[in-house]
């Protein structure tokens, strides 16, 4: 084998193994630009609203660093929510699950069907894993319920979008595409739910 030869399939070998990651932050990008209308999934958009220590210059801020360390650990300490992949209204229909740090009780007592007012606690932390094709994960959207007085308009919710190694490549308070998106939920604190049927029991 030539040298040339072993260059270029060292070179294919790379671009094969990164390209399902391209793949995915293409995706998590794609679903950066807005949503197609209420969807039955929690989502997360465009950096806007905080700089990079989560101030939202109200003075209560966020520790993004120890958020993505908890979401990264979402498939061990969290709870799946859905029985079902959902379909994501953002970035190319793709299918997602839900995972919810514990406790779960008020996520579960979301109906999107029927919904009732709610709050959530602070320190909620929600996480949308997106799925490939083959139904593997590529990346996760996060939503946090920060202390009072964070983003008060809108219900004290920081959101990110990060790659599976919780490298941020979004995140803020007052998103626009993300409020956009949720306000249709206001009443559920922002959150919209899986219908009962799709529950894990």
């Amino acid at each position: 084998m030539t040298t040339t030869t072993t260059m270029t399939m060292t070179m294919m070998t790379t671009t094969m193994k990164l390209l399902p990651s391209t793949l995915a932050v293409l995706f998590v990008l794609a679903g950066l630009t807005g949503c197609g209308g209420g969807g039955g999934d929690d989502e997360v958009a465009d950096s806007t609203g905080t700089d990079s220590t989560g101030d939202t210059g109200t003075g209560v801020t966020v520790d993004e660093a120890a958020i993505m360390a908890e979401a990264v650990a979402y498939s061990t300490n969290f709870t799946k929510m859905n029985v079902n992949p959902i379909a994501s209204q953002h970035a190319g229909g793709i299918d997602v699950n839900i995972w919810v740090k514990p406790p779960v009780d008020n996520y579960r007592s979301v109906d999107p069907e029927n919904p009732s007012a709610l709050n959530f606690a602070p320190e909620t932390l929600i996480v949308k894993e997106h799925l490939d094709g083959m139904g593997a994960p590529t990346a996760m959207t996060i939503m946090y319920k920060a202390p009072g007085g964070f983003d008060p308009d809108n219900n004290d919710w920081w959101w990110g979008a990060a790659d599976l190694d919780g490298n941020l490549m979004a995140s803020g308070a007052a998103v626009d595409n993300c409020i956009g998106c949720h306000a249709d939920v206001a009443l559920t604190d922002y959150v919209y739910g899986i219908p009962l049927a799709n529950q894990v029991p």
